[in-house]
Order: C-alpha cells, then structure tokens, then sequence
C-alpha cells in the first residue's frame, strides 16, 4: 500500500469519528424541530448502528472503486440527513450512512492488515485508529460553533462535501484485504464474547448520544459537547495505556464494567459536578472494549 493511499485511509477514518458523533450533540436540536419524544429519539438513536452491522458483513469482498463508491453512498445519506424533511427520512439517512461507515471502516482495516507482519499490522492499524480517535473527539467541538446559532442540518451537510470529495480523489483500484468467510465457533465463549461485545456498544452508544442532551435538561450545562468531548479522549488515552499494560484479559475486563457501571450511576444521580466529572471517568472504563 502506497503512503499516498494510507494517508487516504486515515482522512476516511477521521471522517468516519467525526460522523459516529454526529447526532449526540445536535440531539436537543433534533428533538425540538421534529417535536420528538425521547422514547422517539431513542429509536432514532439507533439508525446508525443498526446500518453499521450490514455494512461491516459486506466488507470482506472488496471490487475496483467499492471504497469511493461507499465514501459516495456516504455522502449521498449524509446530505439526506440534512435536507430530512421528516423523521423517517432522517432515520433512513442515518442507517445508510452507519452502513457506508461500517463498510468503510472494517473493509480499510482488513486491507491496511493484510500481508503484513505482526508488528506492522499493529503500527497500521494504531495509525488508522488514532485518526478515528481524533475525529470521534473533534466532532462535539465542531457541532458546538453551530449549536449556538441554533442550527445543526449544516454538520451533516458539511461531512457530506468532504466525503464527495475524497470520492473524488480516492484512486480507483481493487484492494487484496482477506476474504471474509463467517465461521461460527460452537463454544460457550464466543457466544459470551458476542453477548459482552453487544452490551458494551449499547452502552457506549447510549451515553455518547445522550450524555448532552442529559446535562443540559438537567442542569442547563452550555459546555456539555466538551464533556463528551472529554469522554471520548479518555477512551483513546485509555486504549493507549492498556496496551502497554499486561494484565489478564479477564480481570482487565471485570475492573473496567465494575469502574464503567460505578461512574454511569453516579452521572445520572450525582450534583453537577460529580456528574460531569463521572462522564470524564467513563471513558476510563470503556477504553479496554
């Protein structure tokens, strides 16, 4: 792979962060324009991630031109969701765009991995995750220069330019990523692993979109997309240091859903204060997933 196409690929998966925290923080304004219960939002809420699972199935087998078509597919939705006129458009837009991103993000994954060594596909994949980290952390400060004019169908819009335009200037080849072939091991353990994996993502996608929408009703708090912000960083330091550390898989993961479910309870019935620095604390805990 060439360092041209790499650096690509880290432009996608900033975009990709950027986008996985699109609908959080504009949540209120969402909400306000569409006269949306918060059961209603809850299922809007999960648009995106329903989209991602499909689009991360059809990643294995990858053709000449599927990424630009994907970055395209993503920019198509994106501007969907910006020019929604109602709520099941919006939802539809969400959910292609959560299945351009899955594609995009496992398919670059699988081909920034294959045919390297051990040490290589560590250092491959670190470089595309930290851009993810990057536009995960960056999207809530952004969303924040249009929220306090009231606005927030021009976030969506905005990611949908830049994504024609790396459509644009992506080169159109075929990539050699290994075939994804689903083999599903009959143990009790990965059945466990698959059931832990779904609880965690819920529970991740549950306080990013919510945790500002949750701090301002609650205690009208201006800066709450800098919690979330916040939180997100904590995720990408912790990540860092766990993979220095060598502790067991088990109590790594028995430590952090005990630190996890500490801090959510004590962000959801704690004053202000505690509140907010108890969102900073979870993503301590959602770092080692």
């Amino acid at each position: 792979m060439s360092g041209k196409v790499f650096g690509l690929f880290k432009c996608l998966m900033f975009m990709i962060g950027l986008v996985q925290l699109l609908l959080g923080p504009v949540l209120d304004l969402v909400m306000s324009e569409f006269a949306l219960s918060k059961a209603q939002a809850g299922f809007l809420s999960t648009a995106y991630i329903l989209g991602n699972v499909p689009g991360m199935l059809l990643s294995g087998r990858l053709k000449p031109g599927a990424i630009n078509v994907a970055c395209s597919g993503a920019a198509l939705c994106l501007c969907a969701v910006a020019a929604a006129p109602s709520v099941r458009l919006l939802s539809l837009g969400l959910f292609g765009t959560g299945f351009a991103c899955g594609f995009l993000f496992s398919a670059m994954a699988a081909v920034a991995a294959a045919g390297c060594t051990s040490q290589q596909k560590a250092a491959r994949l670190n470089g595309l995750y930290a851009w993810l980290g990057v536009g995960v952390v960056l999207a809530p400060l952004y969303s924040s220069l249009w929220q306090r004019q009231g606005l927030w169908r021009q976030i969506p819009a905005g990611y949908g330019v830049l994504f024609v335009l790396l459509a644009l200037f992506f080169p159109h080849q075929s990539f050699q990523g290994p075939s994804l072939k689903l083999k599903i091991p009959k143990r009790g353990n990965f059945a466990l692993i698959c059931l832990a994996l779904c609880c965690y993502v819920a529970s991740e996608s549950a306080v990013s979109i919510w945790l500002v929408k949750y701090l301002q009703d609650q205690f009208s708090l201006a800066g709450s997309n800098y919690v979330l912000a916040g939180m997100w960083l904590n995720i990408s330091l912790g990540r860092f240091i766990l993979a220095k550390t060598q502790f067991s898989d088990r109590k790594t993961l028995l430590a952090l859903t005990l630190w996890s479910t500490c801090f959510i309870v004590s962000a959801a019935f704690s004053a202000e204060i505690i509140s907010v620095l108890s969102f900073l604390a979870i993503g301590l805990g959602f770092s080692g997933r």
